[in-house]
């Protein structure tokens, strides 16, 4: 990527390589110029003859010149080259992630196995106030604990917490948990191939958000949390076979609901498990040509408000 007679480019992705055998050679330039980075992989070096290249995030195979690298920037080596991510960031690889999610306001990018295998996060998931954790896979980064079968042995707290492209692989790695304040997850999926339950947030005065998340059986939120949103969702029944009371759901309804542009799967569906839930549904779909409306089981017969919006 070059720039000429005072151009400009600014790139958010993508990966670029120079194609000479060696890449840290003088001239294997994949930059050259006045490029703004912030995000994708590059395979080669940053020069500057045409321009100075300004780093703000990216992965790099030579190690960026300091004088590149954006001010509140740093460039950190992680394997197979170099990363661009702001001073506060701490990169963490395997079991680091712990003790990482421990510090206030701290911000963690985890890094996945080189086997994509799922990485053993020790005790409960609750991390500290403020804190954001960022799976760094192309796809999510795969976490799991072991937690015993005691239902409340799993309680985890969130305070104003981020959390971002993580797989949370076994069954409940958040049972019982408690939302103060924005706890937001993006791009997240909830259960593993065989699990039969995603994730339950029991109390706090939060509002919850999951955006692009993808949930492996039955959810629950309970009645304090001051709202829960889904936006562009995905509700997974992997225990169909199942029916009656028994039968595991898209999402067990105690409080207030909002889903935005959600899918459900065959016969998953939301348990109505109280009197005043109130649950809003725009533009939502079943997969199995169920008229949306179906996915609602208002049982045994609590008062509840519902509304669906195309």
């Amino acid at each position: 990527i070059y720039t000429y007679n005072s151009g400009k480019v600014v790139v958010n992705g993508g990966e670029y390589m120079n194609r000479a055998t060696d890449q840290a050679s003088s001239g294997a330039s994949v930059i050259n110029g006045a490029v703004e980075v912030n995000a994708g992989t590059f395979s080669g070096r940053i020069e500057n003859y045409y321009g100075t290249p300004v780093l703000k995030g990216g992965t790099f195979s030579v190690k960026p010149n300091d004088k590149f690298i954006a001010a509140g920037y740093k460039a950190v080596e992680v394997k197979g080259g170099y990363m661009v991510v702001p001073e506060n960031v701490s990169v963490v690889y395997g079991d680091a992630v712990t003790a990482a999610i421990k510090g206030e306001n701290a911000t963690v990018y985890v890094m996945p196995n080189e086997d994509d295998s799922a990485i053993l996060l020790e005790g409960k998931l609750s991390m500290a106030k403020g804190v954001t954790l960022k799976g760094m896979g192309e796809t999510p980064v795969k976490l799991f604990n072991d937690w015993g079968s005691n239902a409340f042995a799993n309680q985890a707290h969130f305070t104003n917490t981020h959390i971002e492209n993580i797989h949370f692989t076994n069954n409940l790695i958040i049972d019982a948990g408690i939302a103060n304040g924005d706890v937001k997850f993006v791009n997240c999926v909830f259960g593993g191939d065989l699990a039969h339950q995603g994730v339950h947030f029991d109390s706090g005065n939060g509002i919850i958000t999951f955006e692009n998340c993808t949930f492996v059986g039955r959810n629950m939120f309970g009645s304090s949390l001051e709202n829960v949103v889904f936006n562009n969702c995905t509700f997974l029944n992997k225990k169909s076979s199942q029916t009656g009371a028994d039968k595991w759901t898209g999402v067990n309804m105690w409080g207030k609901y909002e889903f935005n542009n959600c899918t459900f799967d065959t016969e998953a569906h939301c348990n109505v498990k109280c009197d005043g839930v109130v649950a809003v549904f725009n533009n939502c779909e079943c997969d199995d040509n169920r008229d949306i409306t179906a996915i609602i089981q208002n049982t045994p017969g609590y008062n509840a408000e519902i509304i669906f919006n195309e």
